[in-house]
């Protein structure tokens, strides 16, 4: 390990002294001289070994998905045994979906805390966009139908399911859930609805699939 430039001069000096004291020894066999030698070795391995950092810190790695902030953010350096709190802070039009930490959920919190930090970690959260009258607008085409139909009211939070049912003769195509088309199934939930949806129904001629 290199020494400061502080640490040279008095090096140095200790260097000159300990010349000083091997001639005496080898000249007059001074026992005095002989600890005297021996303290000051002692004493420039101890003063090295004194400036040796020893403090060790870990990384906690915080992110939020569009929507909202989490703080503070980005990679956390935390000194061991220390504690580090994080806050959610969801954009206008959003709210929090959930916080998840090392890859475990722990729902909708206002703020997590780690407590004697000892290692590595990871918490993100997700906010989804926020309505304060979530609706979710069901329709059908030609051949069925879907239940229930038209302009849905939702309670915030809450689940809705839609049941598709095909007329005499038809198939169930598709079902189209906010522009992304789905394969063909009986029943279709919206679970935790936070904002607006829309689902659709199509169908086909039995025969056309023959």
């Amino acid at each position: 390990m290199g020494l400061s430039r502080d640490d040279r001069p008095m090096i140095n000096l200790l260097t000159l002294l300990k010349f000083d004291i091997i001639w005496r020894v080898l000249t007059q066999g001074s026992f005095f001289a002989i600890l005297l030698l021996l303290g000051v070795g002692l004493g420039v391995s101890c003063g090295s070994a004194g400036n040796v950092p020893t403090s060790t810190s870990y990384t906690l790695t915080a992110t939020a998905t569009v929507g909202g902030s989490i703080s503070p953010t980005g990679a956390v350096l935390v000194n061991a045994g220390t504690d580090q709190p994080f806050t959610f802070n969801p954009d206008s039009g959003y709210a929090l979906f959930s916080v998840a930490v090392d890859g475990v959920d722990k729902g909708i919190i206002d703020k997590y805390t780690f407590l004697n930090v000892e290692s590595n970690h990871t918490i993100s959260a997700t906010f989804r966009r926020y309505s304060s009258h979530p609706s979710i607008t069901a329709g059908a085409g030609n051949g069925g139908s879907i239940s229930p139909s038209g302009v849905v009211a939702v309670t915030q939070g809450s689940s809705e399911t839609f049941t598709i049912t095909p007329n005499a003769g038809y198939l169930t195509e598709s079902v189209v859930v906010d522009d992304i088309a789905l394969p063909a199934t009986v029943t279709y939930t919206f679970s935790n609805v936070w904002e607006t949806h829309t689902i659709y129904a199509t169908f086909v001629p039995s025969t056309s699939l023959h």
